[in-house]
């Protein structure tokens, strides 16, 4: 049964880690997804941290360090969101799904109308979310992973569970 493991990061270098670190297990690897909101970047409270990851780029460039790791989308016009990069197979679902909102596809992922607004409320407020569906015998492995690397509020999600088998930390 495939499952959602979802976490949200504070910066795009610890979101990163995480990702390779999931593709170097081979526990994953099309299904890693990473949304930011683009104003993430120029202003608000991570400001100063984000100067020291990236120089400025243009807004389509700056998940340009997940480059070989995420397909990635254009700058995306979300409801509730504004302008959010996305990257992964859930980037092309935004994509087409735009008018659901991110708490709506979130949704289709199998997490509750609670769970998948609080992820985008996180997204609003700066945070990396990053998103991988995988098989449930992986599922824990991701976890520990996304736990280890600075992930929080991890949850993971299958479609026939209406409730996270795994905890918020």
């Amino acid at each position: 049964m495939r499952r959602a493991v979802l976490g949200v990061f504070k910066s795009l270098i610890q979101a990163r880690q995480a990702v390779e670190k999931i593709r170097r297990e081979n526990l994953a690897n099309n299904y890693i997804s990473v949304v930011v909101r683009s104003k993430t970047f120029y202003s608000g409270a991570y400001k100063e941290e984000f100067a020291q990851e990236l120089t400025l780029f243009p807004a389509e460039k700056i998940l340009g360090i997940f480059d070989g790791y995420l397909v990635q989308s254009g700058p995306l016009e979300m409801p509730g969101l504004g302008e959010i990069l996305a990257g992964g197979p859930f980037a092309g679902t935004l994509l087409q799904e735009r008018d659901k909102g991110l708490s709506g596809n979130l949704a289709n992922l199998g997490l509750s109308a609670e769970h998948a607004s609080n992820f985008e409320h996180q997204v609003r407020d700066g945070s990396i979310l990053v998103i991988v569906e995988a098989d449930s015998e992986h599922a824990n492995a991701i976890v520990n992973h996304l736990h280890a690397l600075g992930g929080r509020e991890i949850e993971k999600w299958s479609r026939t569970n209406p409730k996270p088998t795994y905890p918020r930390k």
